[in-house]
């Protein structure tokens, strides 16, 4: 149920409204934009309603702008695939990866204990809370802070916190499932079309999702222990 949930919020608040928003700007909808733009749209809005303590101002947007596909498209002005392709196979492989590193951690077993990623498990939990607190207000409260505003990045938050509202999606799930999957798709549309756009000849554009499997080689430092930055990336 999870899972599905994921998808339908994916499907209602990210990819609709990426398709929309390009063709509200009269541009034809390249599938390589629509995950980023669908992002944006989805942590602008929601954290617009939060400061506007009008929660329901997100919904009422992105199924505005999903609405707005009911409407026949000009003709020629269907979605630009570019190379989606090339893109298949790089990103099953990152999903094979995931499979037997991220997607069983961060999740109870069968006998009810909790499997707690090793790696920054800190980190973690202080995102999950995060997500909780931008789930019902907005500054969030963090404990030993109060009157000091907390600065940091919130965009993706905001996206797992809307999902946590709406759909009803843990944040160890968005954190240790979700993000990365959504995030992994994104990168294996996109690359190709920004070596293209680079001048790149085709062959170049379809080796590009794949180097998304060395990330900075990384995994070479997994055997140091005093180096857990780098081994996250």
């Amino acid at each position: 149920m999870t899972v599905l949930a994921f998808v339908a919020f994916t499907a209602a608040a990210v990819l609709g409204p990426g398709v929309a928003l390009q063709r509200l700007l009269r541009l034809r909808p390249a599938l390589a934009l629509v995950i980023p733009l669908g992002l944006l749209v989805a942590s602008s809005t929601y954290g617009l309603s939060l400061l506007a303590s009008a929660p329901i101002l997100f919904p009422l947007v992105v199924l505005g702008l999903d609405c707005t596909l009911l409407f026949s498209s000009p003709e020629g002005r269907g979605i630009r695939v570019g190379d989606l392709h090339v893109a298949i196979l790089p990103f099953l492989a990152l999903l094979g990866i995931l499979a037997v590193t991220e997607y069983p951690l961060n999740r109870r077993d069968a006998a009810g204990d909790f499997l707690i990623d090793p790696v920054l498990p800190e980190d973690t939990a202080f995102h999950a809370g995060l997500t909780w607190e931008l789930s019902h207000s907005y500054p969030p409260e963090v404990p030993g802070f109060s009157g000091r505003a907390m600065t940091y990045h919130i965009g993706s938050p905001l996206v797992r916190a809307a999902a946590l509202r709406f759909a009803r999606i843990l944040p160890y799930d968005s954190l240790t499932r979700f993000d990365n999957t959504l995030g992994a798709l994104a990168l294996v549309l996109v690359l190709p079309e920004v070596v293209r756009a680079l001048g790149g000849t085709p062959r170049a554009a379809a080796l590009a999702p794949w180097f998304l499997l060395a990330t900075d080689f990384s995994f070479l430092l997994a055997w140091g222990r005093r180096i857990p930055f780098w081994i996250t990336s």
